[in-house]
């Protein structure tokens, strides 16, 4: 039996966490060790796989990836490695020592010494402080306070509410959500097929092995469904864990000792008799009546500062604070925007169900967590800045102190608004979609708008759920926008973007449109012709290719499916290999840089001198150099079926200049096009865009490369860093 290294199970998490090929030279840098030292490890992992049953799929230049099959498996071995594995046996990383400590306080048992505690952990002393540094940092940012004694070990001290709290955050921040949702719908649906278990720790898959996660499911939507209540994704999962935990502490004997009484202003009007009655049937003789009642209110506290929506009339406005904040809030954003969020009803509607719910999270002093605050902050900086002040003086007027993750979602309501003044036309819609928005409504709502807006022919016609997705009828849309991973493959194609719409996202979405014209179909056909006569024509004379491609038109039109999204296109690195790149090449002139820019594929007889000579006729005809970025141009002719699609890259010793509508440009790179139709390009030049505009940078960090090795290494890593 084959023994690995923990640097070898580290490799193996990191290969599992990319769907795509992972190059050896990133590994080494996600593990701070040489490329060498992985590649002598990864021989090692391979073995130990195969002897597990488990192939490493490689793509030559590219790197080592799994398929969808063996990367199962592969999780699989993870997980039982850390469920049979106990920190006395094997070597931990820092940041396992600190998760294993962090379990330890909120275990209970973390009261070894400091002396006691190397040992426990196989490390130094000095390296067992720096560990607990870490630690103290993720409590304070928790909001506890960790209270450490050198001969007594460390601590909480806090309330039952707290404390699950605590380790409803640890384990989602150590769970794949993707795996969490598989987990949950296996359950859901009855599902008997192995399914990865959700943690990365032994103490996460108790917690679930311990519950039936199948009743908590079917529970929470009987009791949801019977009061009209509707919750987001976000806080539905949420709910989720916290039950989990909450069965999980009351079997081993942790209770609720004490309610804030704004748990019970809040609950005071809703029936808790059914929760009540549910708690009691699952912990029979458990607890007492007085317990019973201190969990129910706790509960309904979370699922009531949690809705998006409820039809309960005794709840739909929870207190006059609430609708003198949503009045307040309105006429200070029509004084310093000039936007009258009554006019839109559906927003204002929303931003009112928002705030109420914010509200109560506030005064309980419940979690809100906002994934997109920097990106918020960095989008709307000027609208956040004022939403912060006003925010400032609700809490001056009102007592209600919203803090910057609530402050960022009440952002997107007037960011929308504003966007919807100043909209002045509205094209007709034809692609028909929709969206599935783990967050709240004001984030679904404010993602329809970027889109509308964005792309006025797409009509978002539904609004999902993840859990909706499995009985959905896909057959009347086109695609499926969505800001969380999805856990099953969907009947139509699937675009993941951000909440808050990004450059990459509106250029794939883009892409996907263009793919969709009228006539894609036929391009995509013709394109898949032209190559195989390119083949045929290295092989055989053809005496009259017109009837030639005539003929394979009438055998293939009809297996040729249409352009469906941007997998069927070739990405920039497809286009763009390495013996295409040229460093610090000299040229006198644009010209003569496009020239040998060209070189390489000329020699590989992917183009031709005569498309090379037609860049510079366009050039010379339309004063057109091709500049799409400070200091690179990328020139091409028109289409030529002869040519084979591709792209070289060159750096220049010294820059060119050129003169363009008066002024002077250096040009520092120039990467030359070999075009063969129009739309086998889209996505490798989408990426290119895409690089530039998140990277200005890159031209000069690429001109300054000495070698084509270091240029092909500077482009990868910027292309990591997006794609």
């Amino acid at each position: 039996m084959i023994t690995v290294t923990n640097r070898c199970v580290l490799l193996l998490k990191e290969i599992c966490k990319n769907i795509g090929p992972t190059s050896a030279c990133q590994l080494a840098q996600k593990l701070d060790v040489s490329e060498r030292t992985v590649r002598y490890d990864l021989v090692l992992l391979n073995d130990w796989l195969k002897e597990n049953d488990i192939k490493l799929e490689k793509i030559p230049s590219k790197g080592i990836f799994f398929d969808k099959v063996n990367r199962e498996k592969a999780d699989r071995l993870l997980q039982e490695l850390n469920d049979n594995n106990s920190v006395e046996n094997r070597f931990l990383s820092s940041d396992e020592r600190v998760c294993m400590i962090i379990i330890d306080i909120l275990e209970k048992r973390s009261d070894y010494s400091f002396d006691e505690a190397p040992e426990r952990f196989g490390v130094s002393r000095a390296t067992f402080i720096r560990d607990l540094e870490k630690v103290s940092k993720w409590f304070e940012s928790q909001g506890v306070h960790l209270m450490r004694k050198q001969r007594r070990g460390v601590r909480i001290d806090v309330d039952e509410t707290v404390y699950r709290r605590l380790i409803i955050n640890f384990v989602r921040e150590n769970s794949s959500q993707t795996t969490f949702m598989k987990y949950i719908m296996k359950h859901s649906l009855n599902d008997d097929n192995p399914v990865t278990k959700p943690g990365a720790y032994a103490y996460i898959n108790r917690i679930f092995c311990m519950v039936n996660i199948n009743q908590v499911f079917r529970e929470i939507e009987r009791y949801l469904k019977k009061n009209d209540i509707v919750m987001n994704d976000d806080e539905y999962i949420w709910l989720i864990f916290y039950l989990t935990i909450m069965v999980v502490r009351i079997k081993d004997g942790y209770m609720i000792d004490g309610i804030p009484d704004e748990y019970r202003k809040l609950t005071e009007d809703c029936d808790r008799s059914e929760i009540k009655r549910g708690l009691k049937n699952c912990f029979p003789d458990m607890m007492t009546d007085e317990e019973l009642e201190r969990e129910a209110i706790c509960l309904a506290a979370y699922i009531y500062s949690s809705v998006k929506n409820r039809k309960d009339p005794s709840l739909s406005d929870n207190s006059e604070t609430a609708r003198q904040i949503s009045l307040f809030l309105q006429e200070e954003i029509n004084r310093r925007f000039g936007v009258d969020l009554s006019r839109e009803k559906e927003l204002f509607s929303a931003l009112k169900i928002h705030l109420q719910a914010a509200i109560i999270r506030t005064r309980l002093g419940m979690p809100v967590h906002n994934e997109m605050l920097d990106e918020i902050r960095k989008k709307f900086l000027d609208i956040f800045s004022v939403c912060s002040e006003i925010a400032e003086e609700i809490g001056k007027r009102f007592g209600v102190l919203f803090n910057e993750e609530e402050v960022g979602f009440i952002t997107l309501y007037i960011a929308l608004g504003l966007r919807r003044k100043e909209e002045n036309t509205e094209e007709p819609e034809k692609v028909q979609a929709v969206l599935i928005c783990g967050y709240g409504v004001g984030t679904v709502t404010f993602l329809t708008g970027s889109l509308k807006q964005q792309f006025p022919r797409i009509t978002i016609v539904d609004k999902l759920s993840v859990f909706d997705v499995c009985l959905y009828d896909f057959t009347n849309v086109s695609l499926v926008f969505t800001t969380i991973d999805i856990p099953i493959p969907l009947p139509k194609p699937v675009i993941k973007v951000s909440p808050i719409l990004t450059k990459m996202d509106i250029r794939r979405i883009d892409s996907f449109l263009r793919t969709r014209e009228p006539g894609a179909d036929m391009i995509a056909q013709e394109f898949k012709i032209s190559e195989i006569m390119n083949v045929i024509s290295k092989y055989c004379d053809i005496h009259d290719s017109n009837e030639l491609a005539g003929e394979l038109r009438k055998h293939i039109s009809s297996q040729i499916p249409g352009v469906t999204g941007l997998t069927e296109l070739p990405a920039l690195y497809d286009i763009l290999p390495k013996k295409y790149m040229l460093a610090g090449i000299e040229a006198d002139n644009w010209e003569s840089a496009v020239r040998k820019a060209a070189e390489p594929m000329i020699a590989d007889r992917c183009t031709t001198e005569e498309y090379v000579q037609e860049i510079i006729r366009l050039k010379e005809q339309y004063n057109q150099y091709a500049v799409i970025s400070n200091g690179l141009c990328m020139p091409h002719a028109e289409p030529n079926i002869k040519n084979k699609l591709a792209c070289s890259l060159a750096t220049l010793k010294k820059p060119v200049e050129i003169e363009q509508d008066g002024e002077i440009i250096k040009i520092y790179v120039v990467m030359v096009l070999s075009l063969s139709d129009t739309m086998s390009q889209a996505k490798a030049l989408d990426e290119v865009f895409i690089l530039l505009d998140e990277f200005p940078e890159l031209p000069i960090k690429l001109q300054e490369a000495a070698s084509t090795a270091e240029i092909s290494r500077i482009l990868k890593s910027y292309y990591n860093k997006l794609f």
